[in-house]
């Protein structure tokens, strides 16, 4: 939310004339939180363990750093085969950009081999940096590790450069490597001839940098020079450091003050809008030779015959702004691969565009571009109000009894001051700290509520003005509050009803919901539960009494409220409709579907099914109900626990196979507009 990186400018085709100096614009304004007066109110302002690799970085970067190679290297993998999938399915989105490989093959490194080969034993700490959020698209990344065998370190980077020239060569291309000076450092600078490795190498004091942009390795240099801001002075990293204590992590992600107003600010922004604009128009020739073969049964000979065919201008293959676009028409057979890129600028290719650090640096802009980025500063601080926080996670891997790991990943936003839209809700559930204990298998959503919330004073004046009865409220609510999921075979069997994408749906089903008496059946059988603490049971009491005195004037006749059964003492009262309600259509219905609950000494709990109720009811009467928390506990938590044959594991499972579904109709989509576009390709 903060980088707002996927919103764009909106800009037109044709911006107009740039004539306006940069340096006109200002940035959204960022206040400063007084970062030195609150580190030094902290218990221990110097608490804070050293963060190895900080003072390399510049301090507008976003910051990864591992304890070891290895480590960073497996969460990458992990994240390939788990996270990217994830994402692609609940985004819809089947399509695969193969960022590991591409920036692997544009640093020049091979994942699997340097951390067989470099392990702990020639390298540290490992830091990955970089300048801006746009990862998919194309970004500068640079790698800095800490040597411990720099000798050993130097001739693997050598052997792989030395492998992937052997392959360019072996192809009929080239890789070629030279050195330049910057600041009395040596810089090797490694290019292909398909422009795919951008390597940039360097050795400064016991550091080692890997990056894939001339400007960014430069950065880095400098910040080690102490040339440049570096994050490791910079003073919300500081802070946020003393604040997290004395422990040393396996993992730290960073996310500064000065990254979020890099990446909002006019230069960057405007950059973004131009970059997406050179895309749009570097898609232009392939679309084209798509089209040529949907109609013409081939791939165009030539971009000559693209050109002839009218599906292509030949001002289209020009940027705006006159540069020209390199385009050759695909050679497809069957006996060849289909090329890696066929279309290229400055700007890049489609598939990577060249990151916003090594454009030429913007100096004018157009009045449109100036109009754009002060709307989209104007909305942006009406959302944020007046400050960013930085965000800080940690990350940290355990071994358990049972040879299985454990992650515990823990995200911070800095502490809030007034006027940021996390403040809202903090005023919303007020300063409650909660203490929860594990629940077993399940989900569960537990916030605190403080006592002067104005959340309870809302819904106080709501329910009250709603009813016209002063007994009716959430008074009696005491410090917090939870919704939750039991992991049960109802949960599997009611979406399984629900979800037509993981089976064909039963045609014996009825159109009209209120009609369907096995749907009503099922969410009446539904494991979920709500439930809070109770702060005073005498308003408690007074507020139920008046509900059903409410809806008997209302309704008279239509709720039975009654003792339904017990479990362990406790009474459970069901809520439901009676068989003979005079409005009831259907009196089948009202055996389908109520609301119980019941009442301990601390809180009250509710569900649509009594059974769900006793495991509810045996933690709370076994001590483990939430608990007030330390001053600096959390807010709120969220527990999810399962395994394979579970019910929610399994509903888990369907959901991913729904959106697979979902996205496989866009990924036959796209192949089918490639096949038909490249017919005779192998």
């Amino acid at each position: 939310q903060a980088l707002q990186h996927d919103r764009g400018l909106r800009l037109r085709r044709e911006p107009g004339a740039r004539t306006i100096p940069i340096d006109t614009l200002s940035g959204r304004p960022l206040a400063e939180h007084p970062f030195a007066a609150m580190q030094a109110a902290l218990p221990d302002p110097n608490a804070g363990a050293p963060e190895p690799l900080a003072a390399a970085a510049p301090a507008e970067f976003w910051y990864v750093r591992s304890a070891s190679l290895p480590l960073l290297l497996r969460l990458l993998d992990e994240a390939d085969t788990w996270i990217t999938p994830a994402v692609q399915l609940l985004q819809q989105n089947p399509e695969d950009r193969r960022l590991s490989e591409r920036y692997a093959t544009s640093l020049g490194v091979q994942r699997g081999e340097i951390a067989r080969v470099l392990g702990s034993a020639a390298v540290g700490h490992v830091a990955i940096v970089g300048s801006d959020p746009y990862v998919r698209e194309g970004t500068d990344v640079t790698l800095i590790f800490e040597l411990r065998e720099p000798t050993l370190y130097n001739a693997e980077l050598d052997r792989y450069r030395l492998a992937a020239q052997q392959r360019a060569e072996s192809s009929g291309g080239w890789l070629k490597t030279s050195a330049r000076d910057y600041e009395g450092v040596t810089i090797e600078s490694t290019r292909d001839s398909l422009h795919r490795c951008r390597q940039e190498r360097a050795i400064v004091g016991g550091l080692g940098l890997v990056s894939n942009s001339p400007r960014a390795i430069e950065r880095v240099i400098d910040a080690i020079a102490g040339r440049r801001p570096r994050l490791a002075d910079a003073a919300d990293f500081r802070y946020m450091r003393a604040r997290e204590g004395a422990q040393a992590h396996d993992v730290s992600i960073f996310l500064s003050d000065a990254l979020i107003a890099a990446v909002v600010g006019p230069v960057q922004k405007i950059q973004a809008a131009r970059r997406e604009q050179a895309l749009a128009e570097l898609l232009v020739p392939g679309y084209a030779a798509l089209l040529y073969g949907w109609l013409e049964g081939a791939a165009p000979a030539s971009r000559e015959a693209l050109v002839k065919s009218g599906l292509l201008a030949a001002d289209e293959l020009r940027h705006r702004d006159g540069e020209k676009i390199d385009f050759e028409a695909p050679r497809l057979a069957p006996d060849l691969a289909p090329p890696t890129e066929t279309t290229r600028s400055s700007w890049g290719t489609p598939a990577e565009l060249t990151p916003i650090l090594d454009l030429p640096p913007l100096t004018r802009v157009s009045a449109e571009e100036e109009s754009a980025y002060r709307g989209f500063a104007a909305t942006y601080q009406t959302y944020w109000k007046r400050f960013i926080d930085p965000v800080a996670v940690n990350l940290d891997i355990r071994a358990q009894e049972d040879q299985r790991e454990l992650v515990d990943v823990d995200v911070r936003v800095l502490p809030l001051i007034d006027a940021t839209d996390y403040r809202e809700l903090t005023e919303m559930v007020g300063d409650a700290r909660i203490e929860v204990s594990a629940q077993g298998r399940g989900l569960r959503v537990v916030y605190g509520v403080g006592a002067e919330s104005p959340l309870r004073r809302d819904l106080d004046g709501l329910l009250r003005a709603a009813t016209g009865k002063a007994e009716i409220g959430v008074g009696w609510v005491g410090d917090w509050v939870m919704l939750g999921i039991e992991d049960r075979a109802a949960l599997a069997d009611l979406y399984v009803w629900l979800e037509d994408r993981i089976q064909l749906p039963d045609r014996s089903r009825p159109d009209d919901i209120f009609g369907d008496e096995h749907l009503w059946h099922r969410v009446g059988r539904a494991p979920v539960y709500a439930g809070a603490a109770v702060r005073s049971s005498a308003a408690l009491v007074a507020t139920l009494g008046a509900l059903r005195t409410m809806i008997n004037e209302i309704v008279p006749g239509t709720i039975e409220w009654g003792e339904h059964s017990r479990h362990r003492a406790i009474p459970i009262v069901r809520v439901g409709v009676r068989r003979d309600a005079p409005l009831l259509t259907r009196p089948e219905l009202a055996d389908a579907i109520a609301l119980y609950y019941a009442q301990t000494s601390e809180a009250i709990v509710l569900a649509l099914d009594p059974e769900v109720l006793h495991p509810v009811l045996d933690r709370l009467l076994d001590g483990h109900a939430p608990k007030p928390g330390a001053a600096d506990g959390p807010q709120l938590v969220f527990e999810a626990t399962s395994g394979p044959g579970q019910a929610l594991w399994t509903v888990g499972h369907w959901l991913l196979q729904a959106e697979a579904t979902s996205a496989q109709t866009i990924a036959e989509r796209g192949a089918e507009i490639l096949l038909l576009g490249t017919q005779g390709a192998h």
